[in-house]
């Protein structure tokens, strides 16, 4: 994958073609080919730029001046409209406009602010693991995205009603998987039943439910939670931001605040379920730390394998596998010359599966992370520099909770024969359920025969057999 290739004409064609359809796929297919600078350029369309590597990925996240994150609501609509709205979101924002909400978030998320979340974050992770079934068939993402939904809700958005939290994850849910509808992005007809209809009721849907949220918010102290933040927030000339401008906002840091943490929970339970000997030996280290229900949040920090598998599940399944940017100007990137509105993409997907950076990059071994210590641009499963994700650190936390309450309980087995596809919606997410059975922990826990079969999850990593 080394050297660099422009790819033209009917290839490009191609390209975007599939990109439309399985981008990550296309990306890895033409990088291998091409090189890891890559220049797609079909006819007189904005040219794409892909770039794998930690020197390009440190380039591109630098340059804040020249470049601005791609939303993650691709389907375009009218101006005023609700999705057009709602497409102008936190990621999107740059410059002058980012410093304010950036400002507003951070003393939700700074350190020492998670550390106290830790006694909250644990009385809901384990009242919800506690209602999980023994011995039934569940889907663990839908589960793990009910957890992750309380985490976000409660802690962060002061959402303590059940019915209002559940409402909020299913109106996001509901909007976010419309608008990965491939045919709502090419055929924009707003008819009765049309996919791009339903994109257009859905963005209505969930904003007005917003404003609703904060609207319940107003008056309250500005730090309280992230809703009464952004109820209160104002622009960098201080003046206040309209209802609808901080709607936009707060729906999707709520995307960001559960979804990235829910897939990696549930990727983490597949690939432990695949590799019985890890599963076993980090529910032995969680057990031997004492009752989680008494663990400081000191002592589950101290545990090594429990970092490392979390660790490990975020570089091999990355949650978000591609990073896009668009060229504010024309400018330069890693030597090419980019025309306004260019398209500039890393993947974190990549880099992580590079043989010179990570050893047998295809194979799941938590215990890599013993002994390695990647800088921020070789590993990237949150971003990295000044595009880092300021809720890492919260989602890191929550993710420890979770895996450590649930395997104080239950071993996790998948079930045999069931198919476990993924899809790209931004995040590398479930397509469907993810089912799986739970049994009260005793005894070894069991590998499931699960079909290998082309657009399985299981096509992302080597099967423990390898080893």
């Amino acid at each position: 994958m080394a050297g660099t290739g422009v790819v033209r004409g009917w290839r490009a064609g191609q390209a975007l073609a599939w990109f439309v359809i399985d981008p990550v796929n296309c990306v890895e297919h033409f990088c291998r080919r091409y090189g890891r600078a890559v220049r797609v350029q079909w006819r007189q369309t904005k040219p794409i730029l892909v770039l794998i590597g930690p020197a390009f990925n440190r380039e591109v996240l630098m340059a804040t001046d020249r470049l601005r994150p791609t939303g993650i609501w691709p389907v375009r609509a009218p101006e005023g409209s609700a999705q057009a709205n709602l497409r102008r979101n936190l990621l999107t924002v740059h410059g002058a406009e980012h410093k304010p909400v950036s400002d507003s978030l951070l003393p939700h998320l700074e350190r020492g602010q998670v550390e106290a979340y830790f006694d909250q974050v644990r009385r809901i992770a384990l009242a919800e693991v506690a209602s999980w079934p023994v011995g039934e068939k569940v889907d663990v993402y839908a589960l793990f995205r009910n957890l992750a939904q309380r985490y976000a809700f409660e802690v962060l958005f002061g959402i303590a009603d059940a019915g209002q939290s559940r409402e909020f994850g299913a109106r996001i849910g509901d909007y976010h998987a419309a608008n990965w509808s491939r045919i709502a992005a090419i055929v924009r007809l707003d008819l009765p039943g049309s996919p791009y209809r339903r994109v257009l009721q859905r963005a209505e849907a969930l904003q007005d439910f917003v404003l609703g949220l904060m609207a319940q918010a107003r008056g309250c102290p500005m730090h309280s939670d992230v809703r009464c933040s952004m109820a209160a927030l104002v622009d960098d000339a201080g003046e206040p931001v309209s209802a609808l401008r901080a709607a936009a906002l707060m729906s999707s840091i709520a995307l960001a605040s559960y979804e990235t943490t829910a897939t990696t929970l549930t990727w983490a339970l597949v690939l432990l379920s695949q590799h019985p000997n890890v599963m076993a030996a980090l529910a032995n280290e969680v057990a031997d730390a004492g009752p989680v229900e008494t663990l400081s949040s000191a002592r589950l920090g101290e545990l090594k394998l429990l970092d490392a598998v979390l660790k490990e599940t975020l570089r091999i399944l990355t949650p978000v596998p591609m990073l896009g940017f668009k060229t504010l100007r024309d400018c330069e990137i890693a030597g090419f010359d980019l025309p306004e509105a260019a398209t500039v993409m890393i993947s974190p997907h990549l880099t992580h599966r590079l043989p010179e950076l990570y050893d047998q990059p295809d194979r799941f071994l938590p215990e890599r992370w013993f002994d390695i210590r990647p800088t921020t641009y070789e590993y990237l499963p949150f971003s990295g520099g000044p595009r880092r994700c300021p809720g890492y650190l919260f989602a890191m936390a929550n993710m420890r909770m979770a895996l450590a309450v649930l395997l104080s309980r239950f071993n996790v087995g998948l079930v045999d024969g069931a198919r476990y596809n993924h899809s790209y919606a931004a995040v590398n997410v479930p397509q469907g359920e993810v089912p799986a059975q739970l049994s009260l922990r005793h005894g070894a826990p069991v590998v499931a025969k699960v079909p290998r079969r082309l657009g399985s999850i299981f096509d992302l990593f080597a099967p423990a057999a390898a080893a």
